[in-house]
């Protein structure tokens, strides 16, 4: 049994090395999104590498669910690390999403305020991985959340700068509606991604404030 003072990611729990992989793959991935979205070149292998990325997180998951279930914590502890084990999931699944359309849809060329948007889900991801880090020492957390807010909040106005764009166009055309559509699927699709990683930081500073 966890006892107090005791930290979740600390060497006593396996939880720590666990958890910083998957804050890696999450960088990656999102590195590779935004790749794809200012660069459109080798988007296919682009692609595949985020796939693989969930793939191994998936791995990983699977691994801290093993490992959640063998050991001897206290309930609240115990939901803390299956909700943020979900959130990681929930977050390559999103990413995982935006790369499988932004691959299948052929566009000619990408919107401004995607290429935004992937780069706060980068930046997002970035405080993530400084939050995972500081979490074993139980202090610091709050300060890197509020900088994960703050990428929130841009990334709602760049993303209502995108819808309005894409809906404000003059004389919409039949062949205009199906990019909208598919546009509007990325935006989508993106703005997920971009709570769950939000939702994932959350975790991890409850997980934190706890440790006070």
């Amino acid at each position: 049994m966890r006892r107090s003072g005791d930290s979740l990611f600390s060497a006593a729990f396996p939880f720590s090395e666990l958890f910083r992989g998957q804050g890696g793959r999450l960088a990656e991935s999102a590195a590779s999104l935004d790749s794809i979205f200012s660069d459109f070149r080798d988007v296919s292998a682009k692609c595949a590498r985020i796939h693989t990325l969930a793939s191994e997180a998936d791995s990983d998951a699977r691994e801290i669910a093993l490992q959640l279930s063998l050991i001897l914590i206290l309930p609240g502890d115990r939901g803390d690390i299956y909700e943020l084990n979900m959130a990681f999931e929930a977050c390559f699944n999103s990413i995982k999403a935006v790369a499988a359309r932004i691959g299948l849809y052929g566009f000619t060329e990408i919107r401004g305020s995607s290429r935004e948007l992937t780069k706060n889900l980068v930046e997002m991801s970035a405080e993530i991985g400084k939050m995972l880090g500081i979490m074993s020492r139980g202090t610091g957390a709050h300060e890197a959340a509020r900088g994960a807010v703050k990428i929130r909040k841009e990334a709602e106005s760049f993303l209502l700068v995108g819808l309005g764009e894409l809906y404000e166009q003059p004389d919409i055309k039949a062949a205009s509606v199906l990019e909208i559509v598919k546009w509007s699927q990325i935006y989508d699709r993106l703005e997920e991604a971009l709570n769950r990683a939000e939702r994932a930081a959350q975790i991890i500073e409850g997980i934190t404030l706890k440790q006070l």
